[in-house]
């Protein structure tokens, strides 16, 4: 069998993880080699191929030592360093897919239609060159906006750029996710900021990593695609959901917009995976179209997570958003 020689940016932590163990078991003709620092989980894939370096100094121009297939490029948060490296990289890389975020998405230039659907040239954050610099979470959007077209100009490369969604699954270290399942897990009341009627959608690693893979091989080139893997719901529906599934019925608790403010609340930080207001709906018709993939349908991915979680963890509480004392605090005025 012939082989591919395949570049994974990143590959030891969460989207890149679930998506190295997922080629290892399926695409025995892919070539696999990692860059990345060795800071996160260092001795998964003994038998790979690595490159150790830090992808945001010269430790990059290792990579230029060999030609590439595939590169997948899981962790470039930083125009600068893209558009540093990408003109050294023609004539060695066949494909290059990249992810990037929908939160490139120009959100006040259309959130006067809320319903509309948010196809793939909807307009995108604009980026200084102040907003190029400083920690990847800071103008998080638009970096990766910038990142995009930066990777586009090159126009002599063949690239797949892939927007999901916040992304959630197994080996997810963020926490975002996780506190509302171990909250339903764990308490029998639970506050839900707004009644729990903001909407949003999100992605399922385990859907995100076969729209990577898929992406090797899509005739297509040089297509962007929203990556977002089910319909949008409430964060009432998700909780309602995941509470069915681990067979728990906890009260939700609502606190208003203004109780909110008057305990010094912060709800996107300090309710994970709550979006500060309604999410765009996002078209994925033409991702569904070109990749022919069923996703996952959300209570299968909420029972697979719940299931991750089973396995390595005893629920206890994480270290993202309100904590017990604060929620019980808060249960005692609602």
């Amino acid at each position: 069998m012939s082989t591919s020689r395949l570049l994974v940016l990143g590959g030891t932590q969460f989207i890149g993880r679930a998506l190295v163990e997922e080629i290892i078991a399926s695409r025995p003709d892919l070539d696999v080699t990692l860059f990345n620092r060795g800071q996160s989980n260092p001795t998964l894939f003994p038998d790979l191929k690595k490159i150790s370096g830090d992808r945001e100094t010269s430790d990059i121009e290792k990579i230029l030592a060999q030609d590439w297939d595939y590169i997948i490029d899981v962790n470039g948060y930083y125009p600068n360093s893209i558009e540093a490296l990408l003109p050294k990289l023609r004539g060695k890389v066949g494909r290059y897919v990249y992810v990037s975020t929908v939160s490139v998405y120009d959100v006040d230039a259309y959130m006067a239609k809320p319903d509309a659907l948010v196809s793939e040239d909807y307009p995108m954050l604009a980026c200084s060159s102040e907003q190029r610099l400083g920690d990847w979470s800071k103008c998080y959007g638009e970096k990766k906006a910038e990142c995009e077209r930066v990777i586009l100009a090159n126009d002599w490369l063949d690239t797949i750029i892939l927007r999901p969604s916040i992304v959630y699954g197994k080996y997810d270290y963020t926490e975002r996710y996780y506190y509302w399942l171990q909250r339903v897990q764990t308490r029998n009341r639970i506050i839900i900021p707004d009644n729990g009627i903001e909407r949003g959608n999100l992605t399922f690693v385990n859907d995100l990593v076969s729209l990577l893979i898929g992406a090797l091989s899509l005739t297509d080139h040089r297509t962007t695609y929203n990556a977002v893997t089910h319909h949008i719901n409430t964060l009432r529906d998700k909780i309602n959901v995941i509470a069915d599934v681990m067979n728990k019925s906890p009260e939700l608790v609502s606190i208003s917009k203004e109780q909110l403010g008057e305990n010094g609340i912060a709800k996107q930080s300090d309710f994970p995976c709550s979006f500060g207001g309604d999410m765009l709906i996002y078209d994925i018709s033409k991702t569904q179209k070109d990749f022919q993939i069923a996703f996952t349908s959300y209570r299968d991915s909420v029972s697979q997570t719940i299931e991750y979680y089973d396995a390595v963890t005893k629920w206890e509480a994480g270290k993202r958003g309100l904590s017990f004392e604060a929620e019980d605090l808060l249960l005692k005025t609602l």
